[in-house]
């Protein structure tokens, strides 16, 4: 009979426990919600560039006169040329990642979970070629022929000038600039 008794007290006690559990939930930890946020970006790119830029105030040509008799001129000649400037300016932006994780629930008693993952695969090619030229410029002096006409023994003599001639250049200025910008990936969790 004694063990009849300790079963039933037993089985009493357990219930209580079960029933107290049910009524009084505070001592039951409660459950940890879990969130798992998972971010991929794959960028691959290809970039090429060919620029060809120039400015040309040169390849002239200047010839002075031609002069045919007795104190004949020809006439000057000259060449002015001005300034040749020539500028090439190339910028890329490629493969920007910008990710803003809002929300995610992440506080210090929680099993929240952020995954990112960015990817960036490029390829930039840049040709530039930028001239200025003010030279490759060519004179030639003119042709003079003097007529002396008489007697050998007395001549009217003369002069002829095929004329001078001179070549004035400006100034030749160039410039490139290039500016890459590739992969750049900004993550923001909060």
């Amino acid at each position: 009979m004694k063990k009849a008794i300790a079963f039933v007290s037993t089985a009493a006690f357990l219930a209580s426990g079960v029933v107290a559990s049910a009524y009084f939930p505070w001592h039951m930890p409660a459950p940890t919600p879990t969130n798992n946020t998972t971010v991929t970006s794959v960028n691959d790119s290809t970039v090429s560039n060919v620029v060809n830029t120039s400015a040309n105030t040169g390849g002239n040509y200047t010839k002075g006169g031609m002069a045919t008799g007795k104190n004949a001129n020809g006439g000057d000649a000259v060449s002015l040329t001005g300034n040749a400037a020539a500028a090439a300016s190339v910028t890329n932006f490629v493969n920007k990642n910008d990710v803003d994780v809002d929300g995610c629930g992440c506080t210090s008693n929680s099993n929240n979970t952020v995954t990112v993952a960015s990817v960036n695969t490029a390829g930039v090619y840049n040709t530039v070629n930028t001239s200025a030229n003010t030279g490759s410029n060519t004179t030639k002096g003119g042709k003079a022929t003097s007529n002396n006409s008489g007697w050998m023994w007395f001549s009217m003599g003369g002069t002829a000038n095929g004329g001078d001639t001179g070549s004035s250049t400006g100034d030749a200025l160039a410039a490139s600039e290039v500016f890459n910008v590739v992969g750049t990936n900004v993550v923001r969790v909060h």
